[in-house]
């Protein structure tokens, strides 16, 4: 458990920048700066300074325990009717934090992940800026009133800490 915060998500994270800095089209995304929907995201190059200076931070963020998790919770994965959800396409790993499925739904909810996964988007980039806009409006109402069921319902400070983890 004690290194589970680092196995799960720093060295994985590492090696996925790694990978994604030796692409010139990818490495100039990692720079620049991205707004979705007019709103300005922190680049992911900040987050991690911000993670390696705050160890209260990366403390909140190990989990207490850790215990059976989906891995990859989020819309596009729970088909469900009238009476009943099935959760389909597990990561494949068994064990690991709850707070990391709950944050994957968030980050997806906040994101509006399904209309960048169906193409739903246009994407504009210059020299050290990227804009992307959604376009589905259907879906952006969908999404309007998970956030307003869900998310603003979740304690600020969890919130933080479960939007880090995504």
């Amino acid at each position: 458990k004690k290194n589970y915060l680092k196995k799960a998500y720093f060295n994985r994270l590492n090696s996925a920048l790694k990978i994604l800095e030796k692409d010139e089209y990818y490495k100039d995304i990692l720079k620049s700066n991205t707004f979705l929907n007019g709103d300005e995201l922190t680049n992911i190059y900040s987050l991690i300074e911000l993670l390696k200076k705050d160890k209260k931070l990366v403390n909140l963020m190990n989990p207490k325990y850790l215990t059976l998790f989906h891995g990859n919770f989020h819309t596009a994965n729970i088909l469900a009717d009238k009476n009943e959800f099935i959760l389909i396409d597990p990561r494949g790993e068994t064990i690991g934090s709850v707070d990391y499925d709950e944050s994957k739904m968030i980050c997806h909810l906040i994101t509006r992940y399904d209309e960048v996964h169906e193409d739903y988007f246009s994407l504009n980039k210059s020299k050290n800026k990227i804009s992307i806009e959604l376009t589905k409006e259907s879906i952006g109402r969908r999404y309007a009133y998970l956030q307003d069921k869900y998310i603003d319902k979740i304690p600020k400070n969890k919130l933080r800490k479960l939007l880090l983890l995504a």
